[in-house]
């Protein structure tokens, strides 16, 4: 070969050998970002900071840097969506109204000792308790009796949500055409952690495949260990047969719609409701184990 030839090569395979580095580096924008520290070890119990609009998941040995899903509608005039909280002189913790902004009454430091006003007389009455709002005792009275803010009216005369207790005595915000379970009965059961239940979830799955291949020893052992499994997981549930749902609002176009459509809209909205009930009890990850669809 002459010099002209061995230029030539020299030069394509440095060509290869810079796309080569660049295929290996490149990495597609619908790709998770793996993340490593050389100089700490990676622990499924210490994620990165949390950066805005991404999450961290743990995969194997590392965390993988993805993008938070688009959080849906809560529903209607909930303005309750700021998560700011305040703290009375009692230590009890409330949820803010935004919409008192410029109440003074509702940003003053009480003065005086606390009055004594038993919220639960008019509760779930749908009026007003007849007490002096210009008084902040008065609204440290009640944050600490609901664990919210009172709701503002709006200008149509609406208010966006009413204070309710339901029979267990939990304060709860029962919002504009939301449906919200107020009567429950409690029973014991299969109440796991998300870690137990998705290790119930996988004994089930693997115990599934064992029966249906034949493999009955492995199924007997299996069985066995989601047995123990749920009887040292019970706990309270609320009793799906026992649920009774209020709602209060006026959206509907009720003329207009069949009775199959207004049924159809009525169990949705109660499912809300049930769902929003397993939350409140910290149990939402058994809302799908435990209740059947009901449309």
């Amino acid at each position: 070969m002459n010099k002209r030839m061995y230029w030539g090569l020299a030069i394509l395979i440095i060509l290869l050998i810079g796309v080569f580095i660049v295929m290996l580096t490149r990495t597609a924008d619908t790709e998770n970002e793996i993340v490593y520290n050389p100089n700490v070890e990676p622990s499924k119990n210490n994620p990165p900071p949390a950066e805005p609009g991404y999450k961290w998941e743990w995969h194997h040995n590392h965390w993988d840097r993805v993008k938070e899903d688009t959080p849906l509608e809560q529903g209607n005039d909930t303005t309750l969506n700021t998560e700011e909280y305040g703290v009375t002189r009692q230590g009890t913790r409330y949820l803010k109204n935004p919409a008192w902004a410029d109440r003074a009454d509702a940003h003053a430091i009480p003065t005086g000792p606390p009055l004594e006003i038993d919220w639960s007389t008019w509760a779930n009455l749908n009026t007003w308790f007849p007490v002096d709002w210009r008084d902040p005792r008065v609204w440290e009275s009640y944050r600490n009796f609901w664990g919210f803010d009172r709701p503002h009216v709006n200008p149509d005369g609406t208010v966006p949500w009413r204070a309710v207790l339901d029979n267990w005595g939990t304060p709860l915000q029962n919002f504009r055409n939301v449906s919200l379970v107020v009567k429950y009965n409690k029973r014991i059961g299969f109440r796991p952690t998300p870690e137990q239940f998705t290790e119930h979830q996988a004994l089930v799955a693997r115990y599934k495949d064992a029966q249906a291949l034949g493999n009955d020893l492995t199924a007997a052992s299996l069985r066995s260990q989601i047995v123990v499994l749920e009887k040292s997981a019970q706990g309270e549930l609320p009793d799906p047969t026992s649920y009774f749902s209020t709602g209060y609002g006026g959206d509907l176009d009720l003329e207009n719609l069949s009775d199959d459509e207004l049924r159809r809209i009525n169990r949705e909205r109660e499912a809300i409701g049930i769902r929003n009930l397993y939350k409140r009890l910290g149990i939402e990850h058994l809302y799908e184990f435990y209740e059947k669809p009901r449309f």
